[in-house]
């Protein structure tokens, strides 16, 4: 070949090559993409990924100082499996997501994992801290992810604190606190509304509090999800708490879902449902279920200080050594709308109540014949026999 040609291929060659490297190593950011990635790795086969992201402390910094998306011009994050936390060394704690509408950075933005059990949203927590913080956005879209507290028992607690109102999707995700899995500071100027599909909400006790879903600013709807509140006997117990709890302005309501109440510490009542000083609680098509080892008598709905629960068309199974008052108002102060027909048996369910919302037909009585019984508050028995006209 000649001498001439040969040094022109070397160098095409050396060229190529040096524009694959530099294109492998210097990956960009465009500040108005419209999707980008959180990575564990943000380089593939040596290539180094556009678009993408190592750090939750440099995404979101990237997204609040130069991307800051808005409703006409949205944004996607694809997170892929593996767990992402705070830049402990820069001193955070949680994993913000701080809107600034002055700033014309507003939300609308997505955040789609790889599945609830493989992309995993944790933060240190702490006693004032929960791994996620979301403050004053609107249009924030979870799906197919974990958010998580790693620390157990005492060391912290919460896993997402919402502030400031707004509106959210939660498709198939996990949220795992302790003490709370939701809590709202600070309300907005009008209520958020929340949206929650197939998802599971877990908290366990921590620091004396209990409150899986605790809401006092917005309304929230669940959709085929459950939440779950566990006191362990390990744990402190709870000054009163529940799997929900609606105070306030806030508004819970759930359908085709499930409640699951543990609580096995002495003397602490937990309930399943509790709505206090005007909070709104609607339960329909749903099981509540509580189980309980600690001694004391326990509230399944629990209305106190005007609060409100309309929980028709549902199902219990409950349980507990110190016994389970299925419906208790306080006397009056708060208002429980939760008619119930238990199973037929031999005997009424041992289970407290309110005059006339509970029923049960009871199969072994004198005349052979079933017999309806109906709850009564004045009866010695609690129940009264409505074809003997007496109580029971």
């Amino acid at each position: 070949m000649h001498r001439k040609k040969m040094h022109f291929v070397f160098w095409a060659v050396v060229s190529f090559w040096a524009f694959v490297w530099s294109a492998s190593a210097h990956a960009t950011i465009d500040a108005t993409a419209d999707k980008v990635a959180l990575r564990t790795s943000c380089t593939v086969g040596g290539t180094a990924l556009n678009d993408c992201f190592t750090s939750w402390w440099t995404l979101s910094g990237w997204i609040q100082n130069t991307r800051r998306p808005n409703a006409s011009s949205p944004l996607e994050v694809d997170i892929g499996p593996g767990t992402f936390g705070p830049n402990l060394g820069a001193g955070a704690v949680s994993l913000y997501i701080t809107c600034n509408p002055s700033a014309g950075y507003t939300g609308y933005i997505s955040f789609v994992g790889s599945g609830s059990n493989e992309s995993i949203l944790t933060g240190q927590g702490g006693s004032s801290f929960s791994p996620l913080n979301v403050s004053s956005c609107t249009d924030l879209n979870f799906s197919n992810l974990q958010i998580s507290n790693p620390n157990s028992g005492i060391a912290g607690y919460g896993a997402i604190e919402w502030s400031g109102g707004g509106i959210s999707h939660w498709y198939d995700v996990q949220v795992i606190g302790n003490g709370r899995a939701w809590y709202e500071p600070t309300c907005g100027a009008t209520p958020g509304m929340h949206y929650w599909y197939s998802s599971q909400l877990t908290a366990t006790a921590a620091f004396s509090v209990g409150d899986t879903y605790d809401s006092k600013c917005d309304d929230s709807f669940f959709f085929g999800s459950q939440i779950t509140l566990s006191v362990p006997s390990s744990s402190y117990g709870v000054n009163g708490g529940a799997a929900i709890e609606a105070h306030g302005s806030g508004m819970i309501s759930m359908y085709g879902s499930h409640l699951r109440v543990f609580d096995d510490v002495a003397g602490s009542p937990a309930a399943a449902v509790w709505a206090d000083t005007g909070g709104i609680i609607h339960i329909h098509g749903t099981g509540i279920e509580m189980l309980s080892d600690d001694g004391a008598n326990l509230p399944v709905l629990n209305a106190t200080s005007g609060g409100v629960i309309d929980a028709t068309a549902s199902s219990y199974s409950l349980s507990s050594t110190g016994g389970i008052s299925r419906v208790d108002n306080y006397g009056g102060t708060g208002t429980i709308l939760a008619p119930y027909l238990w199973p037929e048996s031999a005997t009424p369910p041992s289970v407290g109540s309110v005059t006339g919302a509970d029923q049960v037909v009871i199969t072994s009585t004198a005349d052979g014949h079933p017999h309806l019984l109906i709850y009564d508050s004045t009866c010695s028995g609690s129940w009264y026999d409505t074809d003997l006209r007496a109580c029971y």
